[in-house]
C-alpha cells in the first residue's frame, strides 16, 4: 500500500528525484539547522524544487515534509512561496503530497508537535485537514497518539470552524519571489559539490533508535531556569537544553563548565533533550 502511494506520487510528477545523494543530505542538514541563506543558495545553484525527494530509500519525504517535521517555519515559509511561484496550478496537490507512510504536511506537524509550521500552513491554505494515513488516522488522531497537545488544540479549533471541510484555496497574498537571487556558474557549482561530497553529516535524529524520543518524548527543560517554555537551544559542548536569554553574558557552560559557551539549534544528544518518562503533564 505504501509503495503504491509513492509510485502514484512519482507517476503524477508530484515528487521529483533529481539531486545527488550528497546534495540531498546537505539540504536536509540545512533545513535541520534552519539556515535560510544556505537553503536559498542551494536552491539557486542546483535548481532544487520544494517537491524534491530528499529522504533516503524513496520514502517521498520532500523538502516541505522535512521543514514541517523540524518546525523550520522560516524555511517552510520560503519553500511554500517557492512552490506557489513555480507550480501555481499544482500548488494544492504538492502541499498535500503524502509520504510512503501516508503522512501529509499537517500530519507531520501533529506527529512532531510543529505548532509554528501548522499555523503557517493554515495561514497560506491549500491543505487538507481530514486526509488519513496508511493506518486510517487523521492529523487530530496523530496529535493525540503522540501527545502533542498544542497541535491538537489548534487542529480541533480548525475542525470546529471548518466542520468536515478542507481548506483548499491557497492565500493570494503570497509574496512573488525572485528565484534567481544568485547568479550561478559552473565554478560555483563545482566548488560547492567538492565541499559536500565528502562531508559526513551526522543525522542523529534519523537514527532508528532515537525515533521514539523524537516522536513521543517530552522536551527536557533548560538546565539554568528549569523551564521548558519558549525557545530552547542546545550547548554545543554537552548538548543540554538552554534558553539563550538564560546564559546572556555567561562564558562557561552551566552544565559541564566548558569555556567558550556556544548554543546551537542542532540536537546532538537526543537523550539529553527529551525524556520518555511519564510526567503529570503528559498523563
Amino acid at each position: 500500500m505504501a509503495s503504491n502511494r509513492l509510485g502514484n506520487n512519482l507517476l503524477q510528477g508530484l515528487v521529483v528525484n533529481l539531486q545527488k545523494t550528497a546534495i540531498k543530505r546537505q539540504f536536509r542538514h540545512t533545513i535541520k539547522v534552519g539556515d535560510l541563506h544556505l537553503l536559498k543558495k542551494m536552491v539557486a545553484l542546483f535548481n532544487i524544487v520544494p517537491n524534491e525527494e530528499i529522504s533516503e530509500g524513496d520514502r517521498a519525504w520532500t523538502c516541505l515534509h522535512y521543514a514541517c517535521c523540524k518546525d523550520a517555519c522560516i524555511l517552510l515559509d520560503y519553500l511554500l512561496q517557492l512552490t506557489y511561484e513555480l507550480y501555481k496550478e499544482d500548488y494544492n496537490q504538492i502541499v498535500n503530497i503524502k509520504t510512503s507512510e501516508g503522512w501529509n504536511l499537517v500530519m507531520l506537524t501533529a506527529i512532531y508537535g510543529s505548532t509554528n509550521s501548522l499555523q503557517l500552513l493554515l495561514k497560506y491554505g491549500g491543505i487538507k485537514l481530514y486526509d488519513k494515513d496508511n493506518n486510517g488516522l487523521r492529523a487530530t488522531d496523530l496529535a493525540l497518539k503522540y501527545k502533542k497537545e498544542s497541535v491538537y488544540k489548534i487542529l480541533t479549533k480548525q475542525v470546529d470552524h471548518f466542520p468536515m471541510k478542507t481548506i483548499t484555496e491557497p492565500a493570494e497574498f503570497m509574496t512573488p519571489l525572485n528565484i534567481s537571487e544568485l547568479e550561478k556558474n559552473e565554478e560555483q557549482i563545482e566548488s560547492f559539490l567538492n565541499n559536500v561530497e565528502g562531508l559526513k553529516i551526522k543525522e542523529v535524529d534519523e537514527e532508528e533508535k532515537y525515533q521514539g524520543l523524537f516522536q513521543k518524548g517530552k522536551r527536557l527543560p533548560c538546565v539554568v531556569c528549569a523551564g521548558d517554555k519558549g525557545w530552547l537551544k542546545y550547548s554545543d559542548c554537552c548538548g543540554h537544553p538552554i534558553h539563550p536569554l538564560c546564559v546572556k553574558g555567561i562564558k562557561r557552560c552551566p552544565q559541564c563548565s566548558s569555556s567558550g559557551l556556544c548554543l546551537v539549534s542542532t540536537i546532538k544528544f537526543p537523550e539529553k533533550a527529551f525524556t520518555l518518562e511519564v510526567t503529570n503533564d503528559s498523563q
